[in-house]
This record gives C-alpha cells, sequence and structure tokens, in this order.
C-alpha cells in the first residue's frame, strides 16, 4: 500500500471529511488532496500527528510498503 493509500485509508476510518481531517492535524485541506492524490508525502511531523489520531507507528504514514 503506498502512502497516498495509507493517508486515504486514515481518513475513512475516522469518517472525516478532508477538511476535518485537515482541521485535526493543523493542516490545510489542499495538502490532504495532494497526499491522497499522490502528489506530495507528508512530512515526518505531520506522520506523526496522523499516527497520534490512528495509533500507527508514525514511519507507517512516511513510508510505502
Amino acid at each position: 500500500m503506498n502512502t497516498a493509500e495509507k493517508v486515504k485509508e486514515a481518513r475513512m476510518a475516522l469518517q472525516m471529511s478532508k477538511y476535518e481531517f485537515a482541521d485535526a492535524i493543523h493542516l490545510g485541506k489542499s495538502t490532504i488532496y495532494r497526499w491522497e492524490a499522490g502528489l506530495a508525502k507528508p512530512r515526518i511531523n505531520h506522520s506523526a500527528r496522523i499516527a497520534a489520531l490512528t495509533g500507527k507507528p508514525r514511519l507507517y504514514y512516511h513510508l510505502d510498503d
């Protein structure tokens, strides 16, 4: 699973819109769009914020499988 799929899976599992997810990790909605489209990847500090919401290790959202 690539990073884009992992981010979208996390957001959907939390039942959040892109706006709600972005707000929860203190970023803009366009950033979430770019991540889910595979145009960019989360920086390590952003991966840590996602991990805090989901309980997964922070590197899970930083690295592709």
